[in-house]
């Protein structure tokens, strides 16, 4: 048998190969009763592995009848039939999953490390700092689960980065210049100022059931991170439309309280709860 051929066998869509996701072969082979030999390549082979997964049995020997073609033989056997559903798998299969996996999650946590680094991430509460440093461990987790299953890829090789400040913050003068610009639109926002404006007219109960409070807290709150430099909160206003959909929606909810009939009572929410004198 030539490479040629066994790359055929396993990648022709006539071969149980394709289609033992469920560990039925689909051709005419007398239903895996007997071992099915194949000849490979070890690329092909890997392939062939992971297309499987854990439905069939791998076996590793040699055709008689093609042993001067050197290529090692696949062996495949209905686990259904053999082993019933709870089947095994060979152990070299699963070690081949699992270096693969090992290598790919740490290749994934490298590159997470450098976007994290130089974009930053979107946690609401903790600086980029803390999150590549705990990347970094996620990182030194899989070099010493590579070391493990004894297998070293060249991404096992790549220096580990070194521990950063857990305050670091990626992009901090762009952070800044976002904020400045939400703020400005806040500002500028009808919907905001109506609600500044009129939120006075709202009692206790009825701010407390459409969060007025709350809202006006978004806008009046980032005018205070940028003052205290807060990089982590002034992020989370980065991209302001839920902010201002906030204040549309709120708004409308207290349309329809001020307009209610007999509803003209002056409250108590106070200048210092609402933040409109500082904010306008």
């Amino acid at each position: 048998m030539t490479e040629n051929e066994a790359i055929k066998i396993l990648n022709t869509e006539k071969h149980c190969l394709n289609n033992s996701t469920k560990g039925i072969c689909k051709i005419n082979c007398g239903e895996c009763k007997e071992n099915i030999p194949i000849a490979y390549q070890e690329k092909a082979y890997e392939a062939a592995i992971t297309a499987l997964g854990k439905e069939c049995i791998l076996d590793i020997g040699l055709d008689a009848m093609n042993a001067d073609v050197n290529l090692p033989i696949m062996t495949h056997r209905n686990k259904r039939q053999k082993h019933g559903t709870g089947g095994q798998v060979s152990r070299m299969s699963d070690d081949l999953i699992s270096r693969k996996a090992a290598e790919q999650q740490l290749m994934d946590s490298f590159l997470r490390w450098e976007y994290i680094y130089t974009h930053g991430c979107s946690d609401p509460f903790y600086e980029d700092g803390y999150n590549i440093n705990l990347v970094r461990n996620h990182i030194i987790y899989g070099k010493r689960k590579l070391e493990e299953l004894g297998y070293l890829p060249e991404i096992y090789g790549r220096e580990t980065h070194p521990e950063v400040d857990n305050k670091y913050m990626a992009r901090a003068d762009e952070i800044r210049q976002h904020a400045r610009q939400t703020l400005a639109r806040y500002k500028a926002d009808e919907n905001l100022r109506y609600l500044i404006k009129n939120a006075h007219k709202a009692s206790r109960e009825e701010a407390k059931q459409i969060s007025l409070n709350r809202v006006l807290r978004y806008a009046y709150g980032l005018e205070d991170f940028i003052k205290t430099d807060s990089l982590v909160d002034m992020r989370r206003h980065e991209n302001p439309e839920r902010y201002l959909e906030s204040f549309k929606s709120c708004r409308e909810e207290l349309q329809r309280i001020l307009e209610k009939p007999g509803n003209q009572e002056m409250t108590l929410i106070t200048e210092e709860q609402t933040g409109q004198l500082r904010f306008v």
